[in-house]
């Protein structure tokens, strides 16, 4: 019998939930309780009160990349996978579209602007052939060569998006270098180098940051119980009393002081953090800002030595933030009792306060949107609208003729279009013929209820299942309706998703909407 679990923390209506966790794969989490009762992703992110999630570890490759994780019911979901290694780490971020009745501030926070993959800006969408960093939409790009940004970024270890309150979020599943090896070190550090002066770079610019994911270093002493264990049990360590971290600290001060300056990635993530020990950082930890040094709060254990039921862990699962936004996260909690994955997800709520000019909130597809970046935004592929349901092959019977007394006349279609479809980049005709006998003419076809089945209504369609045309920006085109007064009134066309420009005659190519425009 599956024993109770204790609740999820409540969030506020007027907080938006920030939540990390690393699954360790995403196939084995719905083996356990409590998301053996889910298994959903939607569910699962509705059971934590998540608006924006980042999961770590998923452990898919492209190939079996599933709907599930691409397209989730009511949340846009932003996926990089490791294309050096497959079925090794991969990160997805997972933002909640908002109600049409939350405010105004709930929806800006969740209006995500623009995503890349990648923390170096090197990187491209599937749909384009420039470089995130040569567009600079979100900026603060480190300072790094292309040939080392692709060691870290081909990974599937990060993914940043900014949102319409002008926050950026880096979600990261940052390197833990478990064998020891110089090359892993290097890649550790210079990893966290470049996401910790990224987010430098991004305040000067006038944004606030958001760091959050598997960090892979325990920052302080007491975030570490194997160290704090050796040192007690070797009388290096003074035993804490009733896990007072400010006491244990005080009465271990050189000890402390080692720890955080021991090795070379957590001297440098902690010269980034502001704390008692450092006056100088710009970016908070979340969690120690609410529960200040309290002792033997741990995010991941060691499962194959069965440390959890000892809490035998550390805290290396954290939630940073600009000085800015500190006032605004009300709370930070780690829940230890969910299971499922050697981590347990960390949470922290975050309340606009204040009005501030912001980006309207918008469904605009991004090229780095997973379901158009892995292509699966079709629901199938276009192969399958000619096989029936049980997968029987297709016969060399198309469309029956019409009966004798019918009045079609024989006229021919090579005749009557000549060289419609000779592009070599053009499919159409050979979906022409799974649906026209040559006997039919295009304005003659008509299905069973009386409508157009001419070829121009399929290549609307097949546009449509295609994904939508790229602007200038190398972004996906929203699909709007003509209501100007003439003869295209209610027709369709793409053009740009971004904000019209005050200058309607400018042919500049920047953050307002371009001069992109196709009739569907």
């Amino acid at each position: 019998m599956e024993s109770a679990v204790p609740p999820v923390p409540v969030k506020s209506q007027a907080a938006v939930r920030f939540v990390t966790f690393n699954v360790n794969g995403t196939k084995t989490l719905c083996n356990y309780h409590p998301w053996n009762k889910m298994r959903s992703f939607d569910k699962i992110f509705g059971y934590l009160f998540a608006d924006i999630i980042t999961l770590q570890e998923l452990k898919v490759q492209k190939d079996n990349l599933d709907h599930e994780l691409n397209e989730i019911p009511n949340y846009r979901s932003f996926v990089t996978l490791a294309t050096n290694r497959k079925g090794y780490s991969g990160v997805g971020v997972f933002v909640r579209i908002p109600a049409d009745e939350e405010s105004d501030q709930i929806k800006s926070c969740l209006a995500v602007v623009h995503a890349e993959e990648g923390i170096t800006g090197y990187l491209k969408s599937s749909q384009s052939t420039t470089s995130y960093r040569d567009l600079n939409n979100i900026g603060g790009y480190p300072d790094i060569s292309e040939v080392l940004a692709n060691e870290i970024d081909f990974q599937g270890r990060c993914v940043v998006l900014e949102l319409g309150n002008m926050m950026v979020i880096i979600s990261v599943y940052c390197f833990a270098n478990s064998m020891g090896t110089e090359q892993g070190e290097f890649h550790r550090v210079l990893f966290l180098r470049c996401i910790l002066e990224r987010a430098e770079k991004l305040q000067q610019m006038g944004k606030t940051v958001v760091i959050m994911g598997d960090i892979n270093v325990s920052r302080d002493l007491i975030d570490n119980e194997v160290y704090l264990r050796e040192g007690i049990a070797d009388k290096s360590l003074i035993p804490p009393i009733y896990n007072d971290g400010a006491h244990f600290e005080e009465a271990n001060k050189t000890a402390v002081l080692q720890f955080r300056t021991a090795s070379q990635p957590r001297s440098l993530l902690n010269s980034f953090i502001k704390d008692k020990y450092n006056d100088s950082g710009i970016l908070h930890d979340t969690f120690r800002e609410h529960h200040g040094r309290v002792m033997r709060s741990y995010s991941v254990w060691n499962t194959l030595k069965n440390t959890r039921p000892l809490n035998i862990g550390s805290r290396i699962d954290l939630i940073l933030c600009s000085t800015t936004l500190l006032n605004k996260f009300k709370k930070c909690e780690i829940l230890p009792w969910l299971m499922g994955s050697d981590h347990c997800p960390v949470i922290a709520d975050f309340e606009p306060d204040e009005s501030f000019d912001s980006f309207p909130f918008s469904k605009q597809p991004l090229s780095f949107e997973a379901r158009y970046h892995y292509k699966t935004h079709n629901g199938c592929k276009i192969d399958s609208f000619f096989k029936s349901r049980s997968q029987s092959k297709i016969t060399p019977t198309r469309v029956a003729k019409p009966p004798k007394s019918a009045s079609y006349q024989y006229t021919s279609r090579k005749k009557q279009n000549p060289g419609c479809f000779k592009s070599s980049n053009n499919n159409f005709a050979d979906i022409e013929q799974q649906f026209f006998l040559d006997s039919y003419s295009d304005q003659e076809a008509k299905n069973k209820d009386g409508r157009s089945t001419d070829m121009e209504s399929f290549k609307r369609i097949l546009s449509v299942a295609a994904g939508p045309p790229l602007c200038d920006h190398n972004e996906p085109c929203v699909l709007r309706v003509c209501k100007k007064e003439s003869k295209n009134k209610g027709r369709k066309f793409w053009c740009c998703s971004r904000a019209p420009r005050p200058d309607e005659n400018s042919n500049k190519v920047d953050e307002y909407r371009c001069n992109t425009f196709q009739w569907q």
